[in-house]
């Protein structure tokens, strides 16, 4: 780098030095290494085969003012002939979900794609970051030579907020699973229906995975109590991805005010899918037998969890079973939910 000699004459030679020191490039940039390819644990698992809570000391949500390339055609550290961009963030923070960040400026780097002629295809990932100015993201976050950076580069470690701005504290949860799922699924100031609509299938199985299967369903019938597109969208993945939710339907055929083409394909649903509400209702007679209770590993929690987004239901006699089947499996942890009234779900 060319170093310029500096005149102490003020002020005009100083602002010319200035001036000069931005047209040399002599901005810093951290010594960053790219995080494309990298491994994790004794197993060598990618980032992308891990939790990113576990992965991210940091985790905001923040709407993005600028985003900068601040370094151009850098060899990929493990995937020689492959080239990167170093991009600086600019944001404003609105919300820390994890690690107690408290500025509201927050500015961090990442490595994208640099898209050179000469540069081998990206080997690994196919979803790029995202950071597009004007736009509002979850973003997991750590410190690396002493400046914030995303935890991973060059792939899907960012995730699109469509629901608007959540004031500071605006939850009272602390568990980061749980504000990360009501952030996604709860509307805010200026949330963009229509984006919501488009990413509401993305939100629903992030905020199981992230969350919990009752709370998605809270989250979800919530939705289906307001005004709009997302009224339709939110009870269509109720009713695909959740037993005993059917009733969601219900509510929508017999709304006077809804528009008809969605009532009518409400009553189409609902017709459709009596043979499997059925099946179900009568399933809980013996809730052991329910074979989709093994979905996801851990088959005790999963059971449990089916049995709470079953209380949501406003069927009285759909509760009662899950109650009934909650005694008998669980019956060193009473549900406090089955005193509950209809609709209102498991307590906890």
């Amino acid at each position: 780098m060319k170093r310029l000699r500096c005149s102490s004459t003020f002020p005009a030679q100083v602002a010319v030095c200035l001036a000069g020191l931005v047209v040399a490039g002599c901005q810093s940039r951290p010594k960053l290494v790219d995080k494309l390819g990298e491994s994790i644990g004794d197993q060598g698992r990618g980032l992308d085969d891990h939790d990113k809570r576990e992965l991210a000391p940091f985790i905001v949500v923040a709407s993005v003012e600028d985003n900068a390339i601040v370094a151009k055609h850098l060899e990929a550290a493990r995937y020689p002939g492959v080239y990167l961009d170093l991009h600086a963030v600019r944001c404003r923070r609105e919300n820390s979900l994890n690690g107690g960040l408290t500025g509201r400026e927050l500015r961090f780097f990442y490595f994208a794609d640099g898209e050179y002629p000469d540069s081998k295809p990206n080997p690994s990932d196919k979803r790029l970051f995202q950071a597009e100015p004007g736009s509002r993201y979850l973003f997991f976050l750590k410190y690396e030579r002493g400046v914030l950076r995303s935890i991973g580069d060059v792939g899907n470690y960012s995730v699109l907020v469509t629901t608007g701005v959540h004031p500071e504290g605006w939850a009272k949860e602390t568990d980061v699973g749980t504000l990360i799922s009501e952030i996604l699924l709860s509307p805010g100031n200026g949330a963009n229906p229509g984006l919501m609509v488009k990413k509401l299938h993305e939100y629903r199985w992030r905020a199981d995975y992230w969350g919990s299967r009752p709370l998605t369903v809270r989250l979800l019938r919530h939705l289906t109590s307001l005004p709009g597109p997302l009224r339709g969208v939110a009870c269509g993945e109720l009713v695909a991805s959740y037993m005993g939710q059917d009733d969601c339907l219900q509510t929508i055929a017999a709304d006077p005010n809804e528009s008809p083409e969605l009532r009518q394909g409400a009553l189409q649903e609902m017709k459709a899918r009596e043979p499997t509400r059925l099946r179900f209702f009568d399933s809980l007679k013996d809730p052991a037998s329910m074979a989709y209770l093994n979905w996801g590993g851990d088959s005790l929690r999963r059971m449990r969890e089916e049995f709470e987004t079953v209380l949501f239901s406003t069927d009285p006699v759909l509760r009662e079973r899950a109650c009934t089947a909650l005694k008998r499996y669980f019956p060193w942890d009473p549900e406090p939910g089955c005193s509950g009234a209809a609709g209102e779900g498991p307590s906890r």
